[in-house]
């Protein structure tokens, strides 16, 4: 696998050093940014992922997205479509109605099932030796 190196602009790596040391940054970002200081000072990629404590892979996926883009694809965050649409209102409150006016079906809240009815207490032994033979 090829490895992945930025293609580093003196004034981008100026301003990313600026605004590190100035420490008033989303700690996302100063990932982000330390992980393409760090590649493009010549670390490897496994040694910036272990520094910075991020995979190997999500390196690459930085210095990709710098190469790309610069700064500013480097610091933009991707936009994902939900995965389930909003629930409506009219569905909230017929849940809610139902909630609070129908019995359920099983009996009255709080009651146990029948299967907790028997508890029973189970002895574990020690693992570990007490020198006198168990």
């Amino acid at each position: 696998m090829k490895s992945v190196v930025p293609d580093i602009v003196p004034e981008d790596k100026a301003l990313m050093e600026k605004v590190l040391a100035a420490g008033n940054i989303m700690y996302k970002y100063a990932i982000r940014l330390q992980t393409v200081l760090r590649r493009a000072n010549g670390k490897s990629v496994a040694g910036v992922a272990c520094g910075v404590g991020i995979h190997r892979a999500t390196v690459s996926s930085f210095i990709n997205r710098y190469n790309r883009g610069g700064l500013e694809l480097l610091l933009r965050d991707k936009t994902r479509k939900s995965g389930t649409p909003p629930v409506s209102e009219a569905v909230k409150n017929r849940v809610c109605t139902a909630a609070c006016t129908e019995k359920p079906k099983d009996g009255p809240i709080g009651v146990p099932a029948p299967w907790r009815n028997g508890f029973r207490r189970v002895k574990v032994r020690s693992t570990l030796s007490s020198g006198n033979g168990g």
